[in-house]
């Protein structure tokens, strides 16, 4: 199928949907999930699953062992290398999730996070969590960026793109193609990023440097699938567009 892909990029061509013109610009990763924890994007930055909990299940359109499943708050899965996003650098993320928020003594469940989490450090990591009254929140160490409450959204496959451009008031979510309104937290004492360049990790905050681990625990029978990294700031129609072509399946050329 990858093949198939990627002759598509090559020559432009859209079927059934399916068209990956301009989203390969910037991808630092990009882990589909499709029998494998491989990253597609030229990075080959492959994940390593360590918890016992973690896995691989059904994704979005019923398909076996396309997506990564967390089975409970503290099973992750870590890039093997480091992320490459560094700095105050524009960045964006997209990713499909399905889960019930998290419950422990901060009531969030992280998504996904890079970077320095110890609080101390200043302004040095990005993560991206549900709280328990289903916000979405992009926390920054001080510099925090929360979406409307959405409810029961989560509960059923969403795609979640957060873009950054250099400066906490460029920040933005979108919800399934669709910008959602969002500001930032009256919490916030810095609007630039200083982000130190680590591995990714999903499903899981602190891993037990700067003692800050339970601040945010996983995503108790949650799954993740199609998560994009960039090294750059996506457009609204880009957004569009990889929501539009990750909607429907994957081609088939039997």
């Amino acid at each position: 199928m990858k093949k198939i892909v990627s002759l598509l990029t090559i020559f432009g061509i859209c079927v059934n949907g399916w068209s990956t013109l301009t989203i390969t610009d910037g991808l630092v990763a990009h882990y589909t999930f499709s029998g494998n924890l491989n990253d597609s994007s030229q990075s080959t930055n492959n994940l390593t699953v360590t918890s016992t909990g973690t896995s691989l299940g059904a994704d979005r359109f019923g398909n076996s062992n396309n997506a990564l499943r967390l089975g409970s708050t503290v099973d992750f899965a870590q890039s093997d290398k480091n992320i490459s996003i560094s700095g105050n650098g524009s960045h964006s993320v997209s990713v499909w999730i399905k889960s019930d928020y998290a419950t422990n003594r901060w009531n969030t469940g992280t998504i996904l996070k890079f970077g320095d989490e110890s609080q101390i450090a200043g302004v040095n990591a990005l993560k991206i969590e549900l709280t328990a009254s289903g916000r979405l929140t992009m926390w920054g160490q001080y510099a925090d960026w929360n979406a409307q409450n959405l409810s029961d959204t989560f509960k059923s496959w969403t795609q979640i793109v957060y873009t950054y451009n250099g400066d906490l008031f460029s920040s933005a979510f979108y919800i399934n193609g669709n910008g959602v309104p969002s500001s930032v937290s009256g919490l916030y004492q810095a609007t630039t990023f200083n982000i130190v360049n680590t591995p990714l990790v999903i499903g899981k905050f602190g891993l037990g440097d700067g003692g800050y681990e339970d601040y945010g625990s996983g995503l108790p029978n949650g799954l993740v699938d199609e998560l994009r990294v960039y090294n750059r700031a996506l457009s609204s129609s880009e957004i569009q567009q990889i929501y539009t072509l990750e909607s429907v399946p994957e081609p088939s050329l039997e």
